[in-house]
C-alpha cells in the first residue's frame, strides 16, 4: 500500500476529492472500495480523511456542496484564530507549514 504524504498545501486534500468525483460525478456509478468513508470534505473531514490514510486505511472522501476545505479554503479571519492553542493535531502541523511555505 502506497503511503500518501500531507503535502504542505490543501492540493493534496483538493487533488483527492476531486479524483473521488471523477467520472462518477459525471457519468454512470461505479464502484469504489476503501476501509473508509469520510463524508463531508470540510477541514474536519479531510484531517479525518488524512489521518485513516496515514494508519494505512484505503479511504474514499465525498463531498456534497462542491466547496471542499471548509473554513480553511473560505479564509480564516482574525477571529478565527484568536487562541492558537485550540487549534491542535494535524491542523496546526498543517497552518505551520503552510505560514512556512
Amino acid at each position: 500500500m502506497t503511503r500518501i504524504r500531507l503535502l504542505s498545501s490543501l492540493s493534496f486534500a483538493l487533488l483527492s476529492a476531486l479524483a473521488c468525483a471523477g467520472p462518477a460525478a459525471v457519468g454512470a456509478p461505479r464502484e469504489l472500495r476503501a476501509d473508509v468513508c469520510v463524508y463531508g470534505a470540510t477541514s474536519a473531514g479531510i484531517v479525518a480523511a488524512v489521518s485513516c490514510r496515514q494508519q494505512g486505511l484505503e479511504v474514499v472522501l465525498l463531498d456534497a456542496d462542491g466547496w471542499v476545505g471548509g473554513l480553511t479554503t473560505s479564509g480564516l479571519g482574525a477571529t478565527d484564530v484568536g487562541n492558537k492553542d485550540a487549534i491542535g493535531g494535524l491542523s496546526r502541523s498543517f497552518y505551520q507549514r503552510l505560514r512556512a511555505h
